[in-house]
């Protein structure tokens, strides 16, 4: 029988949703119609983390379908940004029976796809949608009451990563003092977005105007660049991969 796969040993974005949509990890795969895998540019600046699978996703394999869905184009256009241009994937991959939240083992079971994905894609900013989603990036017990719209910083693999908490758009249709945060919230989102590719951008033309430009006739023949150095990096193991569980109460 072959060596069970650990998702810190995947090497691709590619890989890890190959490995998950076959998962058996849990309770949660007896039921499901599909494994809703994340999806989106895998270079993406900004990763969304929802919760889980609703019923239409898991039946049409993509995250946020219908309702919920339309709100969150809405919260994307607010910020400035739109599907195309986000990494988007979940907490669990698979639909809990009847809508329920994910039980603790199961979040426990499918967080080291999300933390691969992470690691992987590298984004700037990770959006959380809801508590549970919050709490298992951070690793601390704040309830996105707490700290909606606020930025939040968290080291993943030793990488300080920029978190943006968001109410669930599954949870503010049904509450419109809800839905009205979120919206100012994604505003904010997209302010901070934006002065980031303003930053990067006064960054790289700072970059370009340091940089001489050397004719041709005086580039280094390659028999005159010196030899690499050795490297002496250690490969960091699949054992530190961050593995997180809480109690979702």
């Amino acid at each position: 029988m072959p060596a069970p796969v650990r998702a810190g040993d995947l090497t691709s974005v590619a890989q890890v949703e190959d490995h998950a949509s076959v998962c058996r990890l849990c309770r949660l795969c007896r039921e499901r119609t599909m494994v809703v895998t994340g999806s989106g540019p895998v270079d993406a600046d900004v990763l969304v983390v929802a919760e889980a699978p609703g019923y239409h996703d898991d039946r049409e394999g993509r995250l946020l379908e219908a309702a919920p869905g339309e709100l969150f184009a809405e919260v994307l256009e607010l910020a400035g940004i739109t599907r195309e241009d986000i990494f988007l994937t979940s907490v669990v991959k698979c639909r809990p029976p009847t809508g329920r939240a994910p039980f603790p083992d199961e979040v426990e079971a499918c967080e080291g796809w999300l933390f691969r994905e992470i690691a992987l894609v590298q984004p700037r900013v990770v959006v959380t949608l809801g508590s549970l989603a919050l709490r298992l990036v951070t690793g601390r017990q704040e309830s996105i009451a707490e700290v909606h719209g606020e930025l939040q910083h968290v080291a993943v693999q030793d990488r300080d990563i920029v978190v943006w908490p968001l109410y669930h758009p599954g949870a503010a249709l049904h509450v419109d003092r809800l839905a009205d945060a979120l919206r100012v919230d994604a505003r904010a989102l997209g302010l901070l977005l934006a002065g980031a590719r303003s930053e990067r951008s006064t960054r790289e033309r700072a970059r370009e105007a340091r940089t001489p430009t050397v004719p041709a006739a005086e580039l280094p023949t390659p028999a005159a660049m010196p030899a690499p150095a050795p490297s002496t990096g250690a490969t960091p193991h699949a054992s530190d991969e961050p593995q997180l569980s809480f109690d979702v109460e």
